[in-house]
């Protein structure tokens, strides 16, 4: 009960700011009258008026039949196509043509074609919410946890059943919707942690973006870490990525970073652009390249001076200057 009731306040908080607007003047009462006067309209409608109530059913109806459609449609659809990679590239760029058409363009064609009844507002509510139930049932798919495919081998499923029953890689469809809910709204994204990155490196060079890559000390101990690789860096450098390294501070201490990019040069990365990856390629990420992460005049004077290569585990620090001015001996 206490919980219906907190989700009571939002639409009440809605309510009440539209009725003080409408009191003060902000709404012009003719063209937005305040709940005060809508909601006793409504119920008296609803009471005496025996056609708006009709309507009413069957608005609703309407779109009860419809959810149950899209369900039945996009539910096995989206099973099949989150179990069965093969099926899922058959039908992608057809399903991914299809989506971005918003259901009202297809009005005129529809009522062409079914007239302007009940059919024409069935199929066009349908054909709106078959998308995000198709799509939320796949993405489910791709989140499940390995843990559940090696129970389902445990109990003596074959490989062919496993593969149709339960979704092994989760990280990349959510990297890709990410990439174009970006390019959709003009937005500057970067990938953090990316630990799947090198699976899609082709595409993620493709598309521009920007991977900070990390932690590498742990283990596999969550879903998203099930393909971490010390390969990683260099296999999205290689592809044309940007990237970046980070320690996941504080779960992983910052002072560890030299040893995280250290850990990328044995993946195989050069130690020129491991080094590159925790100084000017990062401060290039985070839009700060103006003022930080090389030696370069104009920018600030903020330099660490060491015994060794940065990355030796070994080196020590000899002297630190910020802003042009030396603070330790």
């Amino acid at each position: 009960m206490a919980r219906a009731l907190r989700g009571l306040v939002g639409p009440l908080a809605l309510l009440a700011v539209w009725e003080l607007a409408a009191a003060l003047g902000l709404l012009d009462r003719h063209y937005l009258p305040p709940p005060s006067v809508v909601l006793p309209r409504a119920i008296q409608l609803l009471t005496a008026d025996s056609d708006f109530l009709l309507d009413t059913i069957a608005t609703l109806l309407t779109f009860l039949i419809a959810l149950g459609i899209s369900a039945l449609i996009a539910i096995p659809l989206g099973l099949l196509l989150g179990s069965a990679r093969p099926a899922r590239r058959a039908v992608l760029t057809v399903v991914e043509f299809l989506r971005p058409l918003p259901a009202v363009a297809l009005l005129p064609l529809f009522m062409v074609l079914l007239g302007s009844g009940p059919e024409t507002k069935i199929t066009l509510a349908t054909y709106a919410a078959v998308w995000p139930i198709l799509f939320n049932t796949m993405y489910a798919l791709d989140e499940m946890d390995p843990l559940y495919t090696d129970l389902a081998r445990s109990f003596g499923f074959g490989r062919v059943r496993t593969a149709f029953t339960v979704a092994l890689p989760h990280a990349a469809p959510f990297i890709a919707t990410g990439i174009r809910i970006c390019k959709e709204f003009g937005l500057e994204y970067v990938i953090v942690h990316g630990t799947e990155g090198h699976l899609i490196a082709n595409e993620l060079a493709r598309e521009g973006a920007r991977v900070i890559t990390g932690p590498c000390l742990g283990d596999r101990s969550k879903p998203e870490l099930a393909n971490m690789s010390l390969e990683t860096p260099v296999l999205l450098a290689m592809a044309g990525v940007k990237i970046a390294i980070c320690t996941d501070h504080p779960e992983t201490p910052v002072q560890y970073l030299p040893l995280c990019a250290a850990m990328a040069v044995k993946g195989g990365l050069p130690a020129d652009a491991a080094l590159a990856a925790i100084t000017i390629w990062a401060a290039e990420i985070g839009g700060v390249a103006h003022r930080v992460g090389s030696l370069t005049p104009g920018k600030d004077g903020d330099v660490v001076v060491m015994s060794g290569h940065p990355l030796n585990w070994l080196s020590r620090v000899s002297a630190v200057v910020v802003d042009g001015r030396r603070v330790t001996e």
